[in-house]
């Protein structure tokens, strides 16, 4: 069962329309000898809502609720045509519940229905468009100029619990009442928003400019009395045409804007001012991935020795590092590129040897330990990217990566070979026998989940943050957008990059964080020792949290869910013995799943986030469960 929260305007159907939609009659006598009529919804939808024109209405309580009297006792005529005459003067506000038949069908009700008195105005053709109304209690501010204020410094502007506020679903504008129910004020334009515990916050703003709300206009207004005006369509594109008429010289602060003192830079402008650069070049590949992602794996960047990106074949994983590097101006020296081969059983495949029967050292084709000198005796940032790093195991070739990078820069060491061999090699000037792993150097690897390759170590997963891509809508992807890339670089960001980290040392997740991490250590250990994780991992999220840039893209809440997505869940696998009293019971019919021990966790602490991508993988890990009898 699913409810929609936000209030949708409708009016009853006419029996044309549903006849031709269906077959049935607009109004009828159900089953249980109740009066049933199909609204038809005549605004617009909120996001992800079905494709559907009508709902069903239920009539019982509607003697009590609205003073319409259905004598059961007259005939099935009779009592059609008083609901019809009864809704002749009215339109419906109201939610809709999705329920699921015996049969799996599913079937779309109204719920907290209210009727609304027609205008003088009205016309069966008439179609409306709700829009957010604040007002001073809502906002908390008594009057217009101290809520324009509030929208001017991108501040939480009040809770309204009906409306669409999805991150697609951005009003253009919004309403300010004087009185109840009476819109006093236009203010727009707007394009981007978040929705919290505050409400509304409109992040991004274009021309903001204020207008009258013109009191012709009300005959073409639907209020529910509380926070939502319906404006008909036609309305709505004149105050469009007033707001651009009127446009208003407010100045809008820069969302990341920062006092500076005597020419000090704003490295956090500077930080989003490189995010939209590599945002330019990835579009320049044609590439599609949302905003969101980038910060994610920007933020992973500066805040893991390791990243690895996971997602199916094709979706320009490798593209996504190279749009990276060059985003930050990297020379060729600063950005290795290294071809995994499946043959790589060693550290030797990867770092070299040395031959003792030429006495010489023999560093490994990838050309990774020159980079890693050319690092060692340099500030500047390097990236060393491993394509397809899971065609050969990892604990095997990186298997002495893998114990030093979570070690201090001072003592994170590759060992190429023993000391002893110091004095008896030719090209020891050259390659010494150890080089330090400095925190300028970053590594990350592009990883395929198939037949092909080897499902990581635990030992791995705990040193990793391991981000999946999504891929966008198809429909993102547009031929005129890729352009052959400049290879001149207006801007060497690397050089900014680690004034752009935060390592400010000690943990400090909020209390509350602490108590949920522990709790999911807890249901883990429970089902296998193996899948829990120590402080290394909840020291790795508090860096990731420290680091996260501060845009309306990747909210704390939502960055927080990440983290246990790609920092803990990555862990849970095994049988179903083992974890599914973790992840719940997929039910392949409904597809869904009941409580799991996590979900309940998740469930306790809904003040911290909604964990809509740990719930997703605990689905995910639950169906491979059903269908396999084991989930990786």
């Amino acid at each position: 069962m699913k409810i929609w929260k936000e209030d949708m305007l409708g009016v009853l159907a006419t029996a044309e329309e549903v006849r031709k939609e269906n077959g049935r009659d607009n109004v009828f006598i159900n089953n249980e000898n109740s009066l049933q009529f199909l609204i038809k919804i005549i605004s617009t939808n909120p996001e992800g809502f079905p494709n559907i024109k009508f709902v069903s209405c239920f009539t019982n309580r509607w003697d009590e609720e609205f003073g319409f009297h259905d004598e059961a006792f007259e005939d099935r005529e009779t009592r059609i045509e008083n609901l019809k005459s009864f809704l002749d003067d009215y339109l419906l506000i109201f939610n809709v519940e999705e329920k699921q038949t015996p049969k799996h069908d599913r079937v779309y009700n109204a719920k907290n229905v209210r009727l609304v008195r027609k205008n003088d105005s009205y016309n069966n053709e008439m179609r409306f468009h709700p829009i957010p109304m604040f007002n001073k209690e809502i906002s908390g501010v008594e009057n217009f100029e101290d809520f324009l204020k509030k929208i001017k410094n991108r501040e939480f502007v009040g809770k309204l619990p009906n409306i669409m506020h999805e991150q697609d679903e951005t009003p253009e504008f919004i309403l300010w009442e004087k009185d109840m129910g009476t819109p006093d004020k236009v203010l727009g334009y707007f394009l981007d928003h978040e929705y919290a515990h505050g409400g509304f916050k409109f992040t991004e703003i274009e021309n903001l400019s204020t207008t009258q709300f013109e009191k012709e206009w009300l005959d073409d207004v639907i209020t529910n009395n509380d926070n939502i005006a319906f404006l008909s369509l036609d309305i709505f594109h004149k105050i469009e045409e007033n707001l651009e008429s009127n446009k208003t010289d407010f100045k809008i602060e820069k969302e990341f804007a920062v006092e500076e003192d005597n020419g000090h830079v704003d490295y956090r402008e500077k930080e989003l001012e490189f995010l939209e650069e590599w945002n330019k070049k990835i579009k320049e590949s044609g590439l599609s991935y949302s905003f969101k992602d980038l910060i994610n794996f920007h933020t992973s960047m500066k805040s893991s020795t390791l990243v690895i990106l996971s997602g199916t074949s094709g979706v320009g994983k490798t593209k996504l590092v190279d749009t990276y590097q060059r985003a930050l101006g990297l020379d060729n020296e600063q950005f290795k590129f290294i071809s995994v081969s499946p043959s790589w059983t060693e550290d030797s495949d990867l770092i070299g040897y040395a031959d003792t029967l030429n006495m010489i050292y023999r560093p490994s084709d990838s050309g990774l330990i020159e980079t890693l000198i050319a690092a060692e005796n340099s500030d500047e940032v390097y990236i060393i990217c491993f394509d397809e790093m899971n065609l050969a195991k990892v604990e095997h070739y990186f298997s002495q990566f893998l114990s030093k990078l979570e070690l201090e820069s001072t003592k994170r060491y590759i060992q190429l070979y023993v000391s002893e061999l110091e004095n008896r090699l030719y090209n020891t000037a050259k390659y010494p026998p150890r080089i330090q792993i400095k925190d300028n150097v970053h590594f990350v690897g592009t990883v395929n989940v198939d037949e092909s390759t080897h499902h990581f170590s635990n030992k791995v997963l705990d040193r990793a943050n391991v981000l999946e891509l999504d891929v966008l809508d198809f429909k993102f992807l547009d031929k005129n957008s890729i352009k052959k890339s400049s290879n001149l670089r207006t801007y060497k960001y690397y050089e900014d990059y680690k004034e752009f980290v935060n390592k400010e040392e000690g943990v400090e997740l909020s209390a509350e964080i602490k108590e949920l991490l522990w709790k999911i250590q807890n249901v883990l250990v429970v089902a296998n020792k193996n899948i829990g994780f120590g402080p290394r991992v909840v020291k790795q999220i508090d860096a990731y949290m420290k680091n996260l840039p501060q845009t309306k893209y990747l909210s704390e809440a939502e960055a927080l869910d990440l983290q246990i997505q790609q920092r803990i869940l990555t862990k849970l696998r095994g049988s179903e013995d083992e974890i599914e009293e973790i992840t719940g019971k997929y039910n392949i019919s409904t597809k869904d799943i009941s409580n799991g021990e996590l979900a309940k966790v998740f469930d306790d602490y809904f003040k911290l986030s909604d964990f809509q991508h740990c719930r997703e993988t605990i689905k995910s890990k639950a169906k491979e469960l059903s269908i396999h009898g084991y989930a990786f």
